[in-house]
């Protein structure tokens, strides 16, 4: 598995990886972390928890990561990686993952869904382990996007008749289903913070923000 040191990317081996795992009480996996923030920030939060923030982007990463090693944070990894190719050494290790407004691929991945590509976030999973999930984008908003992905319109009606009932038959069971609010505010990540802002100051009803949370049942 790839990580990142400040500015360097270093191999780290399952062995190498469980000893950091060992320390902790939880783990929880960031998948599509972009700049890093939201494992920086909980990580901050949540000692006993180690947090490992996953993106296909060496440059986005390196933004916290330079912050991490800064602060001497310990329980905060980012990682090399994307749907298409999840580092192996990460199997049946997460408590939680978290996978806040994806794009691209993932967003791809996880919104039709492929089964396939669930199939590889799942093998992630302890059982007993929690997929939270956080849709956000617009097919008015993005036009050219939505269209390249080939994506439906998220609307609660698609996730209960569709989405559900898929990763249900994956393995995974709904524990909760709603639409953000305009104040919400706990998601600590950069594009959640810019999207909430944007749609509040402008008053934007056609971007809904979704939040799902599912267990692994085996």
């Amino acid at each position: 598995m790839i990580i990142l040191k400040g500015n360097k990317t270093i191999e780290i081996d399952r062995n190498t990886l469980s000893s950091y795992i060992d320390k902790y009480t939880n783990v929880v996996i960031d998948l599509g972390t972009g700049d890093g923030k939201y494992v920086l920030k909980n990580a901050q939060s949540n000692k006993n928890t180690l947090y490992i923030g996953i993106d296909p982007s060496e440059k986005q990463l390196k933004v916290s990561s330079r912050d991490i090693q800064r602060k001497k944070i310990n329980n905060a990894i980012l990682a090399v990686g994307s749907i298409e190719s999840l580092p192996p050494e990460l199997k049946n290790t997460a408590d939680k993952i978290v996978i806040n407004l994806p794009w691209g691929t993932l967003l791809e991945s996880i919104s039709k869904p492929i089964d396939g590509k669930i199939n590889k976030i799942i093998e992630l999973m302890k059982v007993g382990a929690v997929l939270e999930i956080i849709f956000g984008y617009s097919s008015f908003l993005e036009k050219n996007e939505t269209r390249r992905l080939g994506l439906n319109d998220m609307s609660l009606e698609y996730i209960n008749n569709i989405l559900i009932p898929r990763y249900k038959s994956l393995g995974l069971n709904i524990n909760r289903c709603e639409e953000f609010n305009n104040n919400e505010n706990s998601i600590n990540t950069t594009w959640m913070k810019k999207l909430l802002y944007l749609r509040n100051k402008h008053n934007i009803r056609e971007r809904n923000i979704y939040y799902l949370s599912f267990s692994k049942n085996n």
